[in-house]
Order: structure tokens, then C-alpha cells, then sequence
């Protein structure tokens, strides 16, 4: 009879959250994301533009040709944009390759810094969360390379790219959802505790929050994912700076 697998010790988790607690150091983190945020901030000042002269032009952006799901609008959307912004927009998902690196790392730095401030449980989902930036550029990757053999080489019949392609989009979209849902309701819940601001007023900013982003969705959707996320990340920055860091093995081994 085979021996029954031993099940992971509560000692070996403990011990990896108590390394990405401290590995690496909260200022070489910071420089990271200091750093990072330059070309962040370059490559989407570069995306907005880029989809308001497709709009403006043609009627329709690039995030309508990423969630084009069918042969029939893709066609329509190449026919709308003509040769020429089709040749640009080849150009400008070879820099999207680079900016999906730019954004998961800073994305994920910032994360990494609220997490650290966290107690507890929280802190821990926190630490997953880093993931979600990750997972997102893995997905725009993929995004791209449907993306870019539809541009080069049109859609032979039968070729099923721009569902793949707006399937990799929405879990895109659904991660980078994510990042920005944990970066606004956890610098919120920072400022909270930092100011010893009552919790109702955290639930009030979470609800005044969800309202404003379902009317910019509505209003001004084509820019929402180029301005909204940037915005949320250089705030929760700057939360991380506010709060001191409450990730000290003393408190840590009292959870």
C-alpha cells in the first residue's frame, strides 16, 4: 500500500509569505516602480492618442478590433481603417508587446507595496493578487498574436483568430479588472486605517467609486482602460507611502 502524500506544512507557507514580505526591500521595489512608471507613463500617452486618431478617422478604436469576435466585423473594421492605419496598427502592437511588460510590472510593484501594509489574511490575498498584472500581459500576448496574423495575413475562412482573439482580450480585460479592483479597495482601506477615518466612509468612497466608473464605462468608454488604470496605479503608490509598513514578524506572529 503506497504511503498517503504529506500534506504541504503550515511552517513552509508561512515561511514564503515571510520572504516576499522582505525580498525585496521596500526601497528597491519603490525605485523599481519609480522606474518603471516612466515608460508606463510614455506608452499610454502613446495608446490614448493612438485611439482617438483611429476614432476620429475611422469610427472605430483598437478595442474594438480586440473584442471583434467575428470574421464579418473584422472585415468591416479593416475596411473602415483602409491600408495604411491597418500598417500602423501592425506597428503599434509591436510597442504593445513592450507596454504589457511595462504595465505588469509596475501594476505588480504597486500591489506588492499595499500588500506589505496589509495584516493578516488580506496581506496574503494581496500577495496573489501580483499575480493578476501577470496573468494579464500573458493573455495581451497571446491577444497579440491573433492579432498581428489578422493584420499580416487577413483571416483565411475556416480560421477561428478573432474569437481566440477576443477571448484572450476578455480574460485580459478580466485580470487587469482585477489589478485595479485590489489597488482602489485596498489604498482606500489603507487610508482608513492611516487617517483612523470611520468605516462607513470607506464603504461610502467603494459605492461613489462604482458609480463613477459605470458612467465613464457608459460616457467615455474608448478611453477607460488607457486612463482609469494609470490613474489608480500612481494613487496607489502614493498609498503605499502614506502608511507605514505593518508586515513586521512581531505583528505578523500574532495573526
Amino acid at each position: 500500500m503506497s504511503p498517503r502524500p504529506v500534506p504541504a506544512r503550515p511552517e513552509m507557507n508561512r515561511f514564503t509569505f515571510e520572504k516576499i514580505r522582505e525580498v525585496p526591500k521596500d526601497s528597491s521595489v519603490a525605485l523599481a516602480a519609480i522606474l518603471s512608471s516612466i515608460p508606463f507613463f510614455f506608452l499610454t500617452l502613446f495608446f490614448v492618442f493612438n485611439e482617438r486618431a483611429l476614432r476620429a478617422s475611422s469610427g472605430y478604436g483598437v478595442l474594438d478590433f480586440e473584442l471583434v469576435w467575428t470574421r464579418g466585423m473584422t472585415h468591416r473594421i479593416f475596411r473602415a481603417w483602409g491600408a495604411s492605419n491597418v500598417r500602423y496598427e501592425i506597428f503599434a502592437h509591436h510597442v504593445d508587446n513592450l507596454y504589457l511588460v511595462v504595465y505588469a510590472l509596475f501594476a505588480g510593484l504597486c500591489i506588492l507595496l499595499i500588500a506589505r501594509r496589509l495584516k493578516g489574511r488580506l496581506q496574503e490575498i494581496g500577495f496573489f493578487f501580483v499575480l493578476a498584472p501577470v496573468l494579464a500581459a500573458i493573455f495581451d500576448a497571446m491577444e497579440n498574436v491573433f492579432l498581428l496574423s489578422m493584420m499580416r495575413r487577413g483571416i483565411p475562412v475556416g480560421r477561428a483568430s478573432p474569437a481566440l482573439a477576443s477571448l484572450c482580450a476578455t480574460f485580459k480585460i478580466a485580470f487587469l479588472g482585477a489589478t485595479i479592483s485590489f489597488i482602489f479597495i485596498a489604498g482606500i482601506l489603507l487610508l482608513v486605517r492611516r487617517f483612523k477615518v470611520p468605516l462607513t466612509y470607506y464603504y461610502l468612497v467603494l459605492l461613489a467609486a462604482g458609480i463613477a466608473t459605470v458612467l465613464l464605462l457608459v460616457v467615455w468608454n474608448p478611453y477607460i482602460s488607457y486612463v482609469i488604470g494609470p490613474v489608480y496605479y500612481a494613487i496607489a503608490f502614493l498609498f503605499a507611502w502614506t502608511v507605514k509598513s505593518e508586515a513586521s514578524p512581531e505583528a505578523q506572529a500574532s495573526v
